[in-house]
């Protein structure tokens, strides 16, 4: 049985279903879940889905006024999410049956001929892929601060959570306290490579605290610069002069890039995200299984990528490694994920990274967790000491 399934409506575009279908299973693998708990559908196979199992939906309507299709209602009347696809939003309702026309669409775009912008959408659906989507530009202002703002512009545009330390900070608040939260939180870090990017303290100990805590980074690399040894974890983006709007003005205030270049770097920022948190669940989950084992207990992974430890005494938990900074909605998440299976009627521990995040924010999760709540978080700093206190 599938734990995910994914129904594609391809309306005679096989196409751009087969290319979807490549992109969603290499950010499948990417995330760590197996191939056969991810069950493609056509408009053929849909009815036999599993209703217990989660479904999300995708139509491409590439021929104006295509007729209603009664298993894609179906979808829609139980509540899964059916992402509308397009050639052009100004026509929207005319590529959509009736009962899609309310459903928020998308539209092709040459610049994204994987559709990543389009499987996000479906894994975000799923659960795979967190919907917050947050991202962090690192730069040194002297340098970079005009192509810093275009992109957070840009992104912002294209439904990313963007911090920039100029824009996302109030008056008031703790300057570098919140930049270190924000980058516990962050998907991915745009990392603007100029070349005075290391003379500066503050962005050589961002670079420091991003590899330390296993971030991904996109790193623009300036012309004839090399890639930053310290970048453990970068995929390099390398800018060429062509790729400025003037190939002399390439650094301060007034340097810009060129449209078409934005458009490249938000596709890679897309297509990075799966192996971004796929890299930060697994130290969650190599961590805990470390210390479980030394404690004599036996943790195993679930199919549905959640940690069941059985106890030396043969009590079971249930952990639910959580990348990011925890909140209220991640706690209901995790209640209602497990609730869907009756058999997974343990106690609940939501395991998360704690290094970064705000002593404000640790009180928060400290209160909710002394609320009547089946959900308790857990440090991964403190997993030795309450795995060690289990019997």
């Amino acid at each position: 049985m599938s734990l995910y399934q994914i129904a594609i409506f391809a309306d005679g575009a096989d196409g751009y279903a087969a290319t979807l279908r490549g992109t969603l299973q290499r950010c499948i693998a990417e995330l760590g879940v197996p191939a056969g708990m991810v069950s493609f559908l056509d408009e053929a196979s849909v009815a036999t889905r599993d209703h217990k199992s989660p479904t999300v939906g995708v139509f491409f309507g590439l021929t104006p006024h295509p007729i209603t299709n009664p298993t894609l209602s179906t979808l829609i009347e139980e509540a899964a999410l059916v992402l509308p696809v397009v050639p052009t939003l100004d026509r929207f309702s005319e590529f959509v049956p009736d009962d899609l026309r309310p459903i928020n669409g998308m539209a092709l775009r040459p610049e994204d001929s994987a559709m990543e912008r389009i499987s996000s959408v479906l894994l975000e659906g799923l659960g795979l892929l967190r919907k917050s989507r947050r991202l962090f530009i690192s730069y040194r202002r002297v340098e970079t601060q005009g192509i810093a703002i275009q992109l957070y512009e840009q992104l912002d545009a294209n439904g990313f959570d963007v911090f920039l330390d100029s824009h996302s900070i109030r008056p008031g608040e703790p300057f570098q306290e919140v930049l270190w939260h924000r980058l516990a939180d962050t998907d991915v870090v745009v990392l603007l490579d100029s070349p005075g990017f290391l003379s500066s303290r503050w962005t050589e100990e961002e670079l420091a605290r991003a590899n330390s805590t296993n971030l991904q980074i996109l790193q623009l690399l300036w012309p004839e610069s090399a890639m930053t040894s310290a970048a453990a974890f970068s995929k390099p983006f390398g800018l060429a002069d062509g790729d400025f709007d003037v190939a002399t003005n390439q650094l301060g205030a007034t340097a810009r890039l060129r449209d078409e270049c934005l458009r490249r770097v938000t596709i890679e920022v897309e297509s990075l995200r799966a192996r971004a948190l796929a890299a930060r669940h697994a130290y969650l989950v190599e961590e805990f299984f470390s210390e479980a084992r030394a404690a004599g207990h036996n943790p195993q992974v679930q199919p549905d990528r959640f940690i069941l430890l059985e106890t030396k005494g043969g009590n079971r938990y249930i952990t639910v490694p959580t990348v990011g900074v925890p909140d209220a909605v991640r706690y209901q998440e995790v209640e209602d994920a497990m609730a869907r299976d009756p058999k997974h009627h343990q106690d609940i521990i939501l395991l998360y990274d704690e290094r970064g995040i705000r002593d404000k924010w640790m009180k928060h999760l400290a209160w909710l967790d002394r609320q009547t709540l089946p959900v308790k978080s857990l440090q991964v700093a403190k997993a030795q000491s309450w795995l060690g206190g289990l019997t």
